[in-house]
């Protein structure tokens, strides 16, 4: 999933690091909503992170449950706008290239909660981003 982004961070001069432990295993459920919801977060920190910026992706696991953090280095966002991100009636500006927010979190939401999951994200103005998704593993 990481090597579709790595030519476009290339391109945009961002640091794409992945780091996946041996515990992270796997989880049963829709394979693919769940790419759609994590494909969406990373390509948002990724759209998002100024030249010379990194995203990270970190995946481990416990024997009920799988983690994935997407980080960022980029401007983070601030809280007026945390509380609305997940809304799906909410309208956002656009990013430096001219490209519009859209219905994408309220979709990884969505997508991670029907599985049973939760997501949460934690940003500071100039700080960067954090979006942790976590999974159970199902039976």
């Amino acid at each position: 999933m990481a090597a579709k982004y790595e030519e476009r961070a290339k391109t945009q001069g961002i640091t794409l690091a992945l780091t996946l432990r041996p515990s992270l295993g796997a989880v049963k459920g829709d394979e693919r909503r769940l790419r759609q919801a994590l494909e969406h977060v990373v390509d948002n920190a990724v759209r998002f992170v100024p030249t010379g910026g990194r995203v990270l992706i970190h995946g481990e696991g416990t024997h009920k449950t799988v983690r994935i953090v997407v980080s960022d280095d980029g401007p983070g966002i601030d809280s007026k706008m945390q509380v609305r991100l997940f809304d799906s009636f909410a309208r956002f500006g656009r990013n430096n290239e001219g490209q519009a927010s859209g219905l994408g979190l309220p979709l990884v939401r969505q997508f991670i909660e029907a599985h049973g999951g939760t997501v949460r994200l934690v940003s500071e103005p100039g700080q960067g981003t954090i979006v942790t998704l976590d999974l159970p593993r199902g039976d």
